[in-house]
């Protein structure tokens, strides 16, 4: 079996994306958690194109290694969703409902057991004759089906640049130049691989009038395909691939959500780090910047005036894990505060936690249990008995 250049291109770049989500692996096995969601972006996103690539080839593969054929077939699935977790976690703190994020993943896992059950396990002699069959990819359940993978994943990409928008006007009504330059860049992101599913898309369009004119294993060694949508496909993706490898490399703040090494080596001096926690902790209890739900390091750091890599090292100092973590101890101590005041009693507890400043009753228990020891019922159940 011969590869061509193209075929050389799309494997090395295959291989470097692959190399960069085991390190984004890695460096998510810490405290950022959001970077595995990228990983497996990233991971899913190499195996769905390999998937491609293999089919591109099946007319030399086959029969020998038929059994590859599919295999990353359900891979595209899960890309589109993983980028969207991705930056909701990394530009909103968290996912709203964390206990729905593995509904995500629902279609991915529907396909992987339909392709487990139907067609992997099969020999290569009977997945040659089901690639012969044209009424295997013909007929309409398979295009609509395809059709419903275009949407979802549109979809998703759709709901990560929403997402992105809302942080840039944020960003926008504070003038925080920087992180607005990587929202800009990681909306470049969601923008490519709109463009990647637009060309994936058409190039289905494209196989499918092979198929119309004589079954796939024929479409490929009449040349049908590979056809220009398919190269450009294949082109596309290998510049949209260095492209983020440049940028990563450049700007590792975008994708890692931190600012560089040489910035982080920066650290601030001890009498410049307590004055900027004594500016902070007077802030926040004067004038309450945590009650805002969508308080963001960003503002935070307009509101003081502290630089944003500043402080986040102050927070530190604070012995809280990150700004969220900073963040939510004192919307705890302000829930706790609503509860002891008379004239707030008639209140419900869902009130008072948006009062507080959370908007997710998942998290603020999750948050609480954590800051407290007890969870919100039990809290409240033990300070009414005390106080009677």
């Amino acid at each position: 079996m011969t590869m061509g250049i193209l075929d050389i291109i799309i494997f090395s770049t295959i291989v470097q994306i692959s190399i960069f989500a085991v390190f984004l692996t890695v460096q998510g096995l810490g405290k950022r958690r959001e970077l595995l969601f990228l990983s497996l972006f990233f991971l899913s996103l190499v195996l769905y194109m390999l998937n491609q690539l293999v089919l591109r080839r099946v007319y030399d593969l086959y029969p020998e290694y038929m059994h590859l054929l599919y295999i990353g077939a359900p891979f595209g699935l899960l890309y589109a969703p993983c980028f969207y977790l991705y930056l909701r976690r990394s530009r909103e703190g968290s996912v709203r409902h964390p206990l729905l994020v593995p509904l995500h993943f629902i279609p991915f896992l529907a396909l992987s057991g339909y392709l487990l059950a139907t067609f992997y396990f099969q020999d290569a002699g009977n997945k040659g004759s089901l690639l012969r069959d044209p009424s295997f990819l013909l007929n309409s359940a398979t295009i609509w089906f395809t059709i419903a993978v275009q949407a979802q994943s549109l979809f998703y990409v759709a709901l990560g640049l929403r997402a992105l928008l809302r942080h840039k006007r944020r960003l926008t009504t504070h003038g925080h130049s920087r992180e607005y330059a990587n929202d800009a860049w990681l909306a470049k992101l969601g923008v490519g691989l709109a463009i990647l599913l637009a060309l994936d898309f058409l190039r289905f369009v494209s196989r499918i009038w092979g198929l119309l004119r004589g079954g796939i294993l024929a479409s490929f060694s009449r040349g049908v395909l590979p056809d220009a949508f398919e190269i450009a496909l294949y082109v596309f993706f290998a510049g949209f691939s260095y492209f983020i490898l440049f940028n990563a490399i450049r700007r590792p703040q975008a994708l890692l959500g931190r600012d560089d090494a040489a910035n982080q080596r920066k650290s601030l001096s001890d009498r410049t780090a307590e004055s900027y926690k004594k500016e902070l902790l007077s802030i926040m209890e004067k004038r309450k910047p945590h009650l805002e739900p969508e308080l963001s390091l960003s503002d935070l750091s307009c509101l003081t005036g502290i630089p944003s890599r500043s402080l986040s090292e102050v927070i530190r100092k604070c012995e809280c894990d990150n700004f969220y973590d900073f963040v939510n101890e004192f919307r705890v101590k302000e829930f706790i505060r609503f509860l002891a005041d008379p004239s707030l009693s008639h209140q419900t507890v869902l009130t008072l936690m948006f009062e507080a400043g959370f908007n997710s009753k998942s998290v603020f228990n999750k948050v609480f249990k954590k800051k407290t020891g007890r969870n919100p019922r039990r809290f409240i159940k033990e300070r009414t008995k005390s106080e009677k």
